[in-house]
């Protein structure tokens, strides 16, 4: 779901949207886990300031475990708008750490990523993935 939270027509849309997600994820392999994501989102409501949302992002994903909380990885986010056409297509690979402290644990993760295609204004040519997960128990 899409809310309207958007101060400035640049950093987003107007429009209330609505979509789907589909997520395949094999972790039957101890070394290798693989996937993706697919998620889909459409206008149902909202003024047309801006291009109506009709949006489709690809996630294929995965993993290689080395060992003592380490992985490499690879999950690049494949970004297309259907409405107006422009696309972006990233590739890369990144590097992990799982850490259990008390009722914490930590997994945080670096992967540079390459635009391998693209079309449309404004789409990097290089980009950092990163982030730190907490899951709490």
């Amino acid at each position: 779901m899409g809310i309207p939270t958007a101060t400035d027509d640049a950093l987003g849309t107007d429009q209330w949207s609505l979509g789907a997600a589909f997520i395949l994820f094999d972790a039957r392999d101890k070394i290798l886990q693989w996937g993706g994501l697919v998620t889909y989102q459409h206008k149902v409501g909202g003024s047309g300031r801006v291009d109506d949302v009709n949006f489709l992002a690809l996630q294929p994903f995965g993993f290689v475990q080395l060992g003592q909380g380490y992985y490499f990885r690879a999950a690049p986010i494949w970004a297309f708008n259907l409405e107006t056409g422009d696309y972006h297509v990233p590739a890369g690979v990144g590097i992990g750490k799982v850490v259990k402290l008390e009722n914490v644990v930590l997994n945080f993760f670096i992967e540079p990523q390459f635009t391998i295609l693209d079309d449309g204004p404004g789409q990097p040519e290089v980009q950092i993935y990163s982030a730190l997960n907490m899951q709490f128990y």
